[in-house]
């Protein structure tokens, strides 16, 4: 968990909305921690954990950078309230020395669990996997640095955009349809994807 940065929903200019799982709890490698039944969003940079409500708000989250993990895998927990479920575990490198404060200082552990009430969806473990493999961030960290912490050198590229909602809201316009689904956001994160094929092809031939 200490990975985790303290972080205003809100997502930079370059980044995108993918998927959203709800009454999500954050372990701190096997312990369990204070964050439970929250929100998860999956953009193509970070993940995001708030209280319900405060991520569509655009209000106080915690923020892991997807660079951060190294390589993924799953264990199968049961309770005797809602049966056999999977957890998440994401193994993650070394902090990174722009790490802004979050809600660890230190941390023996070096992953963390996502789970559910109802295990992790299906579909958002999925997306989460796609995303981490298509590195999105490591064409577009070299336009801007975290989203998290606002530069002042080109603070006319740093748009924000507040809350959740209202990201769904700018996908809708984009695509001219009203499906908010995961599919929709897809469609966003494959052009990032085309994109950082072309900038990796261009930096080949350079």
């Amino acid at each position: 968990m200490n990975r985790f940065e303290y972080c205003a929903a809100r997502l930079a200019e370059n980044e995108s909305f993918v998927a959203k799982d709800r009454n999500i709890k954050l372990y701190d490698g096997d312990e369990k921690t204070s964050y439970e039944d929250g929100e998860l969003v999956l953009t193509s940079h970070r993940l995001l954990w708030g209280r319900n409500g405060e991520i569509a708000r655009g209000g106080n989250a915690l923020s892991l950078r997807l660079k951060y993990v190294q390589s993924f895998d799953e264990e199968e927990a049961s309770s005797m309230l809602f049966g056999r479920k999977k957890r998440i575990i994401l193994r993650l490198g070394p902090i990174l020395p722009d790490k802004t404060p979050g809600p660890m200082d230190y941390s023996v552990a070096s992953f963390v669990k996502i789970s559910g009430k109802n295990g992790v969806e299906p579909g958002f473990v999925q997306a989460l996997y796609e995303t981490v493999n298509a590195k999105i961030w490591a064409v577009t960290d070299g336009e801007s640095s975290n989203p998290s912490t606002p530069t002042t050198a080109e603070p006319s590229k740093r748009v924000l955009r507040t809350g959740i909602m209202g990201i769904e809201r700018n996908l809708v316009e984009k695509h001219k349809q009203t499906d908010e689904s995961i599919s929709l956001a897809f469609k966003d994160l494959g052009k990032l994807m085309e994109k950082a094929k072309e900038m990796v092809a261009v930096s080949k031939v350079v």
